[in-house]
C-alpha cells in the first residue's frame, strides 16, 4: 500500500497537474518579443516583468546580445494585455557605456500606468505608454544622484505618483532612497535616503518592496552573525528592522500585498514564508523541484504563491496555497526552466518567462482550481 502511494506521488510530480490528457493546461497566449538576437542563438532570458496598476499593459525587460565592443544594451518592451501586441519598445543603453554585465535591476510603472521607468547605472529613463502622451519626469530622463548609482537599481513607484524608490547595493552596505519627481525644470531629482544599512557579507541576494504597505525586504548572503538572513523593514518616520535567519542563501524574494509576509525560494528547490513583524517562519515546504526556485511572487489575494524554477523538461511553474501549504498546481511552462513569474493585478493571469526566451500567459484562476488527486 505504501509503495502504491509513493508511485502515485511520483506520477503526480512528473505528470504535473494532469488528471488525464484532456486536463493538461495550455497557455492562453505566447508573447512574441521583438528584441534583437543573433541568428540561431537562444535569446537572452527575461530579467524582469511587471503589469501596470490597471492591468492593461505588461512590460518585459531583458538584455540584448553584447555588441562587438562588449557593451550590452537592455531592451524594454510593453504589451497591451487585451491583444498581447507590442505597443512600445525602447533600448536602455548601459549607462556607463563600458564592458561588463548588463544592468541587473527592475522597472516600475507610474501609479496611473501612463509611463514606465527603467534604470541604468547613471540615470532613470521614462517611457510613455501609448496612446497616452503624459508629461514625462525630466523630459524622459533623470540623472541618478551619486548615492544610488550602481549596477542594479531596483525601482518602485510611490502610490502618490510623486516619487520613485530606488534600492541598490554597494560594498559593505545597501541603500534605499526616495527620488522626488517634482522639481523645477532643469533640476535633478531631489533624493532622500530612507535606509542605509551596513552588512558583513559580500552580496545582496534580492530586494523586495511594497510601497503602499510601507514594507521593504533585503536578502543577504551574510548578516551580523555570518549567516544568511532577510532583513525586513517597516518604513515609518523611523524605519524599524526585523532580522529573519535563513537556513541557506535565498535565491528569490517577494513581499505579500499587505507586507505582513515575505517569501523566499532556495537553491535546493524549497520555498518558505515568514512573518515580517516577528521574523518567525510560518511554513517551509520540502523541495518542490530539483533545481533553484529563481522566482517567487504573491497572488494579489495574498493567499497564494507562484514559484518559477530552473528545472528542465519537468514541472517548473508551481502554485501554492499559503494557508494549508498545499501544492495546488505544477506545470512545465518552458522546456529549459522558468526565470521570472508575475501575476496580473486582478489575479486571473500568471505570466512565466522561460530560460529559453519564451513568455507564456496562463489562466491563473483555472490553475488554482486544478488540485492534484
Amino acid at each position: 500500500m505504501r509503495l502504491l502511494a509513493i508511485c502515485c506521488w511520483l506520477w503526480a510530480y512528473d505528470g504535473a497537474v494532469v488528471r488525464g490528457e484532456d486536463d493538461h493546461p495550455r497557455p492562453l497566449s505566447t508573447i512574441a518579443l521583438t528584441g534583437e538576437k543573433e541568428p540561431g542563438a537562444t535569446p537572452p532570458r527575461v530579467q524582469w516583468m511587471g503589469f501596470s496598476p490597471d492591468g492593461r499593459h505588461l512590460a518585459v525587460g531583458k538584455p540584448l546580445p553584447p555588441k562587438t565592443n562588449g557593451v550590452r544594451d537592455n531592451f524594454l518592451e510593453v504589451f497591451e494585455t487585451a491583444t498581447w501586441k507590442s505597443v512600445a519598445t525602447v533600448k536602455v543603453q548601459d549607462g556607463c557605456g563600458r564592458l561588463g554585465d548588463p544592468v541587473q535591476g527592475t522597472c516600475a510603472f507610474s501609479s496611473r500606468g501612463e509611463w514606465i521607468a527603467a534604470g541604468t547605472r547613471l540615470e532613470l529613463r521614462f517611457v510613455a505608454i501609448p496612446p497616452q502622451k503624459p508629461v514625462l519626469p525630466g523630459g524622459g530622463q533623470l540623472d541618478l544622484p551619486r548615492m544610488v548609482r550602481g549596477p542594479g537599481a531596483n525601482l518602485w513607484t510611490d502610490p502618490s505618483g510623486e516619487s520613485v524608490f530606488v534600492a541598490n547595493s554597494f560594498p559593505g552596505c545597501y541603500r534605499l532612497c526616495r527620488l522626488s519627481l517634482k522639481g523645477e525644470p532643469g533640476e535633478g531629482p531631489r533624493a532622500e535616503t530612507v535606509i542605509e544599512q551596513p552588512f558583513s557579507g559580500a552580496d545582496v541576494d534580492g530586494f523586495a518592496m511594497n510601497p503602499g504597505a510601507g514594507r521593504f525586504a533585503v536578502a543577504l548572503d551574510s548578516a551580523g552573525d555570518g549567516k544568511p538572513a532577510i532583513e525586513c523593514w517597516t518604513l515609518a518616520n523611523k524605519p524599524a528592522r526585523t532580522t529573519i535567519p535563513l537556513p541557506r542563501r535565498a535565491a528569490s524574494l517577494a513581499l505579500a500585498p499587505d507586507g505582513k509576509t515575505v517569501a523566499a525560494g532556495y537553491g535546493d528547490g524549497s520555498v518558505a514564508w515568514y512573518d515580517t513583524a516577528s521574523g518567525k517562519q510560518i511554513r517551509r515546504l520540502p523541495p518542490i523541484a530539483r533545481f533553484t526556485v529563481g522566482s517567487v511572487i504573491f497572488h494579489p489575494d495574498g493567499r497564494h504563491l507562484a514559484c518559477g524554477t530552473f528545472d528542465m523538461a519537468r514541472p517548473n511553474l508551481f502554485l501554492i496555497d499559503l494557508t494549508s501549504g498545499a501544492l495546488l498546481t505544477s506545470i512545465s511552462a518552458d522546456p529549459k526552466g522558468v526565470a521570472t513569474v508575475c501575476f496580473s493585478p486582478s489575479g486571473d493571469r500568471v505570466v512565466a518567462a522561460g530560460v529559453s526566451g519564451s513568455v507564456t500567459v496562463w489562466d491563473a484562476t483555472r490553475l488554482l482550481k486544478l488540485q492534484r488527486d
